[in-house]
């Protein structure tokens, strides 16, 4: 309704005050999905027990869940290196492994501990060697500081992406 809050950063989306949230879990718990591909970013996120809280019922109701692990942050060097006018595609610009996933994916932890959901991995697409290139195939991966993928890579990635989902179901179901 108008009267309640937008869901931002400062009010994660499994909150109760979330007014989508309602209309959504009601539409999961109502209506029969063979499947539900869920994501959410790493910061700012809901805790683990709110997740659970959330999806334990759409799973009873035999929903197969898919949970699509979210993308690396990126550090502020890694998005001001590829500004620079010596950027090179090929160069070193981009984030550590260990900043890129300092933050935890609270979502992803929650499917671990729900019988029968999926985690799409999607590291492989970020990040090799210890190190989350700014460029991958000469394709610019981030937009901005906040881990907003570039529309030219979420087109790249998207085939593999597809892939990686319809990998974790049943054939029947793709």
């Amino acid at each position: 309704d108008a009267s309640s809050p937008a869901c931002t950063s400062l009010l994660p989306a499994l909150s109760p005050d979330c007014p989508g949230l309602r209309v959504i879990q009601r539409a999961l718990l109502h209506r029969h999905y063979a499947v539900v591909v869920a994501t959410e970013i790493r910061v700012y996120t809901s805790s683990v027990a709110d997740h659970l809280e959330a999806m334990r019922p759409v799973a009873a109701t035999g929903t197969r869940i898919v949970v699509v692990q979210d993308d690396p942050s990126v550090s502020p060097s890694s998005t001001a290196c590829v500004t620079r006018i010596t950027y090179s595609a090929t160069g070193n610009c981009g984030t550590p492994v260990t900043v890129a996933y300092q933050d935890p994916d609270r979502l992803v932890q929650a499917a671990e501990r729900i019988p029968g959901a999926r985690v799409v991995n999607t590291r492989r697409f970020y990040c090799q060697h210890g190190f989350c290139p700014a460029t991958i195939g000469n394709v610019l991966v981030y937009r901005d500081t906040a881990a907003h993928i570039t529309a030219s890579y979420a087109r790249t990635m998207s085939p593999y992406l597809v892939e990686a989902i319809e990998h974790t179901l049943p054939a029947a179901l793709h």
